[in-house]
C-alpha cells in the first residue's frame, strides 16, 4: 500500500512535470516594512528675537540763539551848554570908540567905550547906535533886535555912556559899509552908564 502511495505520487509529479504546471509556489506575502519614524525635526530654535533697536536719542535741539540784548541806549551825553558867542559886556580887551575904528582890531572881540551921540534905523530892524561923532566920523554899534530893550531906549540912551563888548567886523550896509563895526545879538553884551541895557 506505501508502495502504491508513492508510485502514484510519482506518477502525478511526472505529469505535472510534462504539462508544466509547476505547483504554484506559495509567495510570501510581502512585509510591508514599517517606514522608519522619521526623528522628530530638529527643532530649530527660535530665532533669538533681535535686541530692541537702540532708541537714538533726539537730536538735540539746537538752542535758539539768544536773542541779543538791546543795545544798551547809551545814556545822551550831557548837552554841555554851547559856549557863548557873545562876551558879556565889560569883559576882554578895552578901547575907546576912536581906536575901534583902527582895521587891526578887525575879527579881534574887544570892550569899547563911549558916549552915544545918535541912534538910527539899520537894516530891516536894525538900529544903529553911534558913539563919540555923528556919521560918517563915529563909530558904530548894530543892534539886531531892538526888542530886548526897554521902550523908548532910543531916546532916553542919548548922550549917555555905552559899554559894549563883542567883535570888531566890517560893515556891509550902505550906512556903514567897509567900516569898522560892531555887532550886539544879546543885551548883555551892552552896558548903558555902567548898568545892563535890557529889559
Amino acid at each position: 500500500m506505501k508502495k502504491l502511495v508513492i508510485l502514484l505520487a510519482i506518477l502525478l509529479v511526472s505529469v505535472l512535470v510534462m504539462t508544466g504546471c509547476s505547483p504554484a509556489a506559495t509567495t510570501p506575502a510581502p512585509t510591508t516594512a514599517k517606514p522608519a519614524t522619521t526623528a522628530a525635526a530638529t527643532t530649530t530654535a527660535a530665532p533669538s528675537t533681535s535686541a530692541a533697536p537702540i532708541t537714538t536719542a533726539a537730536p538735540s535741539v539746537t538752542a535758539k540763539p539768544s536773542t541779543s540784548a538791546a543795545p544798551t541806549t547809551t545814556a545822551a551825553p550831557s548837552t554841555t551848554a554851547a559856549p557863548s558867542t557873545t562876551a558879556a559886556a565889560g569883559t576882554g580887551n578895552t578901547i575907546t570908540w576912536e581906536q575901534a575904528k583902527d582895521p587891526k582890531y578887525v575879527n579881534q572881540t574887544v570892550t569899547i567905550t563911549g558916549p552915544i551921540v545918535a541912534i538910527n534905523p539899520g537894516w530891516t530892524t536894525h538900529l544903529l547906535v553911534t558913539l563919540g561923532k555923528a556919521k560918517p566920523d563915529g563909530f558904530d554899534i548894530e543892534i539886531y533886535d531892538p526888542t530886548q530893550f526897554p521902550d523908548g531906549f532910543q531916546k532916553a540912551w542919548i548922550g549917555k555912556t555905552a559899554t559894549a563888548t563883542g567883535k570888531i567886523q566890517i560893515g556891509q550896509m550902505l550906512a556903514n559899509k567897509g567900516l569898522n563895526i560892531f555887532n550886539i545879538t544879546d543885551a548883555s553884551q551892552l552896558l548903558i552908564d555902567g548898568k545892563p541895557s535890557g529889559k
